[in-house]
């Protein structure tokens, strides 16, 4: 897994000091007065247990982009004046990994698909200056791999040298919110899995830790699954944009027709018919988490569907209500199999329609047409700054308790003016500055 994607928004971090370039923002930072050399010969490894494959190629990942990503410091002269503070430094020659005593371990993977109230992502970083080991301690190896990523944030390299500043450096970090989240769309545009791995390296580097693949729309049905071949086959753009199971699955483990129109939901075969078709979809993700939609929902259509009045007439049920018996079959489907469906919040506010307490509510996102609005704008204006998004507070005028029932947040890149030429301009610079692992909602100045 690369990080090369995301050398713009870290070249933009050098420019301040070790500890403001570090993103996100460790939750506690302690920090000195002194550089400290990378020895060409830094060695990572782990005590006390057998490391998990995916945590020992976490840790090569780590190696290899210290010693090939060069990133030099954002300043005039590019780090000349550093050399003065590191040439006679200590060298740093070990970094040594550890899980806390009584810990599990587990891989990497399984930590990440535990539910998400189950994950512990807390680590321990510290780095001497006086060229002692560094020490790197969590309570999984979720956490080890937190603390790799902002380990590898620390180094500098000027002409064949690999520094850090302001070591001593000790950092304590864990997670505000469970749930930091960014969701592509692939309906509208069809990008190529290249791109979408990519963009997980991405999300990687800033600790987002879901990614919410908006895989099929009206638009579009790229994705191939057993037994519903006829999807793909006929509500792709073309047979070479769709998504395999195979592709999927290496999404996963790498972490024109016109409008379809609507579900006829009335209709008790099509309940059944899509509680399978979601059945048969949860075989491909690991993830506990199931976006099953319920945004836009068109009544107006149903109104002059005959079908759909005959259902509603045979039945005594209002279309509130169809929808509702819909959801819930459909939804205890996805239950069975492990999930937990996510809706959009029309769901609840606009259709009453009954739901577990453990659902989630996904809100509004941004990058579609203007619509008919009488002042020209969309349903999110008017526009919102990274900055303001930043200093969103979710638990403002909250309780303590109802607190506690926010998981967290993501973003969401609609695709109708966007493709995989302008994805990186577009999430690259701003979505780390976004997603704060830990300072989610606090006011910058």
């Amino acid at each position: 897994m690369s990080h090369r994607t995301v050398v713009l928004f870290v070249a933009i971090l050098a420019a301040f000091s070790p500890a403001e370039a570090l993103w996100p923002e460790p939750r506690s930072i302690q920090s000195g007065s002194h550089a400290l050399q990378l020895a060409h010969s830094f060695d990572i490894s782990i005590s006390g247990h057998s490391a998990p494959q995916d945590l020992s190629d976490a840790i090569a990942r780590t190696k290899s982009y210290l010693t090939n990503d060069k990133l030099e410091r954002l300043v005039v002269g590019r780090g000349a004046s550093d050399v003065s503070l590191f040439k006679n430094s200590k060298t740093l020659s070990k970094l040594s990994l550890s899980l806390t005593e009584g810990s599990t371990v587990l891989s990497i993977t399984k930590e990440a698909q535990k539910p998400i109230e189950e994950r512990d992502e807390a680590y321990s970083l510290v780095v001497p200056s006086d060229g002692s080991a560094a020490t790197l301690t969590a309570n999984s190896t979720l956490g080890l791999f937190r603390g790799l990523t902002t380990f590898g944030q620390l180094w500098y390299e000027y002409e064949s040298t690999t520094y850090a500043l302001n070591t001593p450096l000790s950092i304590q970090d864990s997670p505000a919110y469970p749930y930091r989240g960014l969701m592509l769309d692939t309906a509208r545009n069809f990008f190529p899995v290249a791109d979408i791995k990519r963009t997980l390296d991405a999300m990687s580097w800033v600790k987002i830790n879901q990614f919410h693949w908006h895989v099929v729309d009206s638009q579009s049905f790229a994705l191939q699954i057993p037994g519903f071949t006829d999807l793909a086959a006929k509500g792709a753009y073309s047979s070479s944009m769709v998504y395999s199971p195979s592709d999927v699955q290496g999404i996963v483990s790498y972490a024109g027709e016109p409008p379809a129109g609507q579900l006829r939901f009335a209709d008790a075969t099509v309940t059944s018919y899509v509680a399978d078709l979601f059945t048969a979809i949860t075989k491909l993700f690991p993830s506990t988490l199931f976006s099953t939609g319920g945004d836009e929902l068109n009544t107006n259509c149903y109104a002059a569907d005959a079908p759909t009045q005959a259902s509603l007439n045979a039945t005594g049920r209002t279309l509130e209500q169809a929808l509702d018996v819909f959801t819930q079959a459909t939804h205890k489907a996805l239950e069975l199999q492990g999930k937990t469906p996510v809706v959009w919040e029309e769901m609840v506010l606009d259709h009453n329609v009954t739901l577990s307490p453990k659902h989630d509510c996904l809100d509004c996102g941004g990058g579609g047409w203007v619509g008919d609005f009488p002042t020209g704008n969309s349903w999110c204006d008017p526009f919102k700054t990274w900055q303001h998004s930043y200093s969103f507070d979710p638990t403002a005028n909250l309780t303590v308790d109802e607190s506690k029932l926010v998981l967290g947040g993501q973003h969401l890149l609609w695709t109708e003016q966007s493709g995989p030429q302008n994805l990186d301009p577009i999430i690259g610079p701003v979505q780390p500055l976004l997603q704060s692992f830990s300072g989610l909602g606090r006011v910058g100045t």
